[in-house]
């Protein structure tokens, strides 16, 4: 059945002053009820595995929304551990993970600080008092007495063996021989003749083995000396230290780790008291040993620092559970890193230098990445999937840091234990791809949520959509919109969902034409948004994008695209198609065309031959052999060769949707009847000769009525299209205008013979009971044109 549309059945024309009552969106998300319930419900669920996979088209919201509604399930949860890093004092390049309630890592790490100020001035004030003076005088000089007493009976000894003794400045003695009661030095021993040199000699190995017992007796003295004056220091060290620390411990009595970690403090400064007390410089550095995870370097700062907290994760002023939304999920930022330094050519580091991932950060709660940005980042995906799956994650470089050919191994701090629900954004590209190539990916991603690109138009979704704007206006600070503004929006939104009974979900894109109405308002210095600043924004953004729709046009006025709009032509028709340059979509006519004559080589798709078509054409004209031979070969087959050919075609053929229109070509060959060039063709096929809807409808009708426009409108030109299509037009004014004056028309066929009549101006033809057509129709003349072919083919 032929059908000429009418202007009102061209476009959805939207009426929105019918709306009263427009309220300002909420946070329920427009018209995706599944999405919304598949990303509630995986937001809910706490099982191992349930992350979610959102799935959509670019603009849609998916972002905006996996973040709002995360951020309302996170409010209600509970507010996840800070987490800190400390010195393991019993493994330096293993630093310790401590864990505390939110807000207590903060307190904890200003805790420590205090007391590790605490410290630094009363341990040195303690043990610069004059009691501990005096005490440590007293203990030195009562050892020095014991030691002089046992010098004075060495002395007496050495004496009887004709020997005196005298002590070195480093604590040592040695013996002088006596002569005539008079000490000899080295000189006057050396003139001393053999004999008396031979009788000094015999009495000195009994004095040697005295010194040796005095030696060893003082050097258990200064042992005494020395433990007893540690005892003293412990002592005043644990006094001090204990009356700082002991109220640390009754704070995090609770916290298991922590109480452990405060013992060990207490224990090093202990085993270290004198690094507190001696201000004596080192000398020397040693390059190696600043090389080494923790450099105790002997300065006032370095030796309190080791017992300072590195706070990497503070949720003192979070509430609930965190939700974290990134961009650029490299692996250093999603595990943490370990920084370094350069010192004096040396690298070092300590475990105050450890930065938190993102996977620290959001322990306890949601982490939303985009697909695109997890997959191209180098290690990403196998770092957060491995995550997920053991429930850790480690800060550990990807290499061993090197300079000047010295490797240094780094830290390795303690693994943290993280419970993170990761929300993935992205195509149902990626979804396939992750899902076909990666065996994890279903265990781990559980839940899919898919936002739809389009919403039934519907009084309650265009109030939501007109709230939408009217709430995102009043965020973004942009003039006020008025009602035929928010017609020509919604009229805009229907285009965008290609259907008269959608409207589109991608409302970035809605809001992407707001802000730049808004400029074009502003700049001409009105106050409101109103519906000509809209479409002004719509029609510069495609002019901004239209330079090869453009040269295209112009190739076709200069007749370097041979396309007819005027005419007839056997074996000729124009076709449409869809191109696409980036974000820009428009409509083109092309021609095609067919050539028949004797022979047995059956219908070739040149584009094929010359490997130019794809697998959808393909099928397309295999479908096509189907209808003729249905309708033409039931006594005899099918003799012909027949080419047929998209002309100037150079980049490739695919999609189905020509296959009525090369059909056309074919049959306007075999019958050798004009097909009108004022018109183009566009629709899909079946074997039995119906028409199909196809995609793209509405730009290919624009596509044509633009070469038409350029040219002139003849009153007589116009598209032809499947009657499925009609509900999916949406074409703008101007055609629209065109068609209600009566310039352009547009036809709604549902079959091939609808096609024939309107193209050749000749009926297609019925089927007789005879079995042939009737004579002087379309199918008439291409069945006998047939049984010529046969016939030659057959004598020959």
């Amino acid at each position: 059945m032929i059908k000429e549309l009418e202007y009102t059945q061209l476009k959805k024309f939207c009426n929105t002053n019918t709306v009263t009552d427009i309220k300002k969106c909420s946070d329920k998300l427009i018209g995706q009820p599944n999405g919304a319930e598949a990303l509630q419900f995986g937001l809910n669920v706490k099982g191992k595995g349930y992350n979610i996979y959102i799935a959509g088209l670019s603009a849609s919201g998916k972002t905006t929304y996996a973040e709002k509604f995360a951020k309302m399930t996170a409010e209600k949860e509970n507010t996840p551990d800070d987490m800190c890093y400390v010195l393991d004092f019993k493994k330096t390049g293993s630093p310790k993970l401590l864990k505390l309630k939110a807000g207590q890592g903060k307190e904890f790490k200003a805790d420590m600080e205090e007391f590790v100020n605490h410290l630094s001035i009363e341990i040195p004030k303690a043990f610069s008092s004059v009691d501990f003076s005096d005490d440590k005088e007293r203990v030195l000089k009562t050892y020095q007495k014991k030691k002089d007493e046992l010098f004075k009976v060495l002395g007496e000894v050495a004496k009887n063996f004709d020997f005196g003794i005298k002590t070195s400045t480093s604590g040592g003695i040695y013996f002088m021989p006596i002569i005539d009661g008079k000490t000899i030095n080295e000189e006057e021993y050396e003139e001393l003749s053999e004999e008396e040199k031979e009788e000094i000699s015999e009495g000195s190995d009994e004095v040697h083995e005295l010194a040796n017992s005095a030696m060893k007796r003082v050097r258990d003295l200064d042992k005494e000396a020395k433990k007893e004056i540690e005892n003293m220091e412990y002592n005043i060290g644990l006094f001090t230290i204990g009356h700082f620390l002991n109220p640390l411990q009754e704070k995090y009595v609770d916290n298991k780790a922590v109480s452990e970690h405060l013992v060990s403090v207490k224990e090093d400064i202990l085993d270290n008291i004198q690094m507190f007390i001696d201000d004596d410089e080192d000398g020397a550095d040693d390059p190696l040993s600043a090389m080494m995870p923790w450099n105790f370097k002997r300065n006032t700062e370095d030796i309190y620092e080791k017992y300072n907290v590195n706070l990497i994760v503070d949720n003192s002023s979070l509430k609930g559970a965190p939700v974290i939304v990134d961009y650029n999920p490299t692996y250093s930022n999603l595990v943490g890193e370990i920084e370094y330094e350069n010192e004096n050519g040396n690298l070092t580091t300590d475990f105050m230098k450890i930065k938190p991932g993102l996977l620290h950060k959001a322990n306890g709660g949601y982490l939303i990445f985009h697909a695109y940005d997890l997959l191209t980042n180098a290690f990403a995906w196998d770092t957060l999937k491995r995550a997920l799956i053991t429930n850790k994650v480690t800060i550990e470089p990807l290499k061993e840091y090197q300079f000047g050919g010295i490797t240094v191994a780094g830290l390795q701090p303690e693994a943290a234990e993280i419970n993170v629900k990761v929300i993935i954004v992205g195509s149902m590209y990626y979804y396939e791809l992750l899902k076909e190539y990666d065996d994890d990916f279903s265990k781990l991603f559980k839940i899919c949520a898919l936002f739809d690109y389009e919403m039934d138009y519907n009084d309650e979704n265009i109030n939501s959509m007109l709230g939408f704007v009217k709430a995102y206006c009043d965020k973004k600070s942009l003039l006020p919109v008025d009602m035929g503004a928010m017609n020509t929006l919604t009229e805009y939104s229907v285009r965008l969902s290609e259907r008269q009974d959608k409207l589109t979900t991608r409302f970035g894109l809605i809001c992407d034409i707001i802000e730049e109405a808004d400029t074009w308002a502003r700049l001409d210095g009105c106050d409101k948004i109103d519906g000509s600043y809209v479409s002004k924004a719509i029609n510069k953004r495609l002019e901004r994008v239209n330079i090869y729709a453009k040269k295209y046009g112009k190739m076709i006025s200069d007749n370097e695209i041979l396309i007819d709009t005027e005419g007839l032509a056997v074996g000729q028709i124009n076709g449409l198609c869809v191109m696409e340059m980036g974000d820009y979509t428009f409509g083109m006519p092309t021609r095609i065309t067919a050539s028949t004559y004797t022979g047995k080589a059956g219908i070739v798709n040149i584009e094929k031959e010359a490997e130019m078509s794809g697998s959808i054409h393909d099928k397309g004209m295999q479908v096509l052999i189907g209808y003729l031979g249905g309708k033409y070969a039931q006594k005899y087959p099918l003799t012909l060769s027949c080419r047929v050919c998209f002309e100037q075609s150079y980049n490739g053929v695919d999609g189905d949707s020509a296959s009525s229109t090369e059909t056309y070509a074919i049959i306007s060959s075999l019958s050798e009847c004009p097909i009108n060039q004022e018109l183009a063709v566009t629709g899909s096929m079946n074997q039995k000769g119906q028409i199909q809807p196809i995609g793209g409808v509405t730009y290919k009708i624009e596509g044509f009525f633009d070469v038409c426009r350029e040219r002139g409108l003849t009153g007589s030109q116009g598209c032809i299209i499947p009657s499925s299509n009609v509900k999916d037009l949406v074409l703008k004014d101007e055609v629209v205008e065109a068609v209600k004056e009566g310039r352009f028309h547009i036809y709604a066929i549902d079959t091939i013979d609808d096609g024939i009549e309107l193209l050749m101006g000749k009926k297609a033809g019925k089927l007789l009971a005879s079995g042939g057509y009737s004579k002087g129709s379309v199918h008439y003349l291409v069945e006998n044109k047939l049984k010529n072919y046969y016939k030659k083919a057959s004598e020959n």
